[in-house]
């Protein structure tokens, strides 16, 4: 998620597309890279899981998130949660 959506701290509530909405990769001598340039969102369908180890988090309803964060300050970065985000190809 952190390199899919930048090292943005975005709220939490942002959708997954929108957060996609400032990176392209592109190959650089077998490397995965990402340069501001475009947007991932809809080029290709896109399944994102991960373990949160980092303060990023998107596509959580905020009631979620507050929930959360009510239970345990660290779910975001205690690796004991993890999000699943999907973005379908299309316009």
């Amino acid at each position: 998620m952190y390199r899919l959506t930048g090292d943005v701290k975005w709220p939490v509530s942002t959708p997954f597309s929108t957060a996609l909405g400032n990176l392209t990769p592109f190959i650089s001598v077998g490397h995965f890279m990402s340069v501001v340039i475009g947007s991932l969102a809809g080029l290709f369908p896109l399944l994102s899981l991960r373990t949160n180890k980092a303060d990023i988090a998107v596509g959580i309803p905020q009631d979620i998130a507050d929930k959360l964060d009510e239970k345990d300050k660290g779910w975001r970065v205690n690796g004991k949660y993890a999000l699943v985000s999907f973005q379908p190809k299309g316009p």
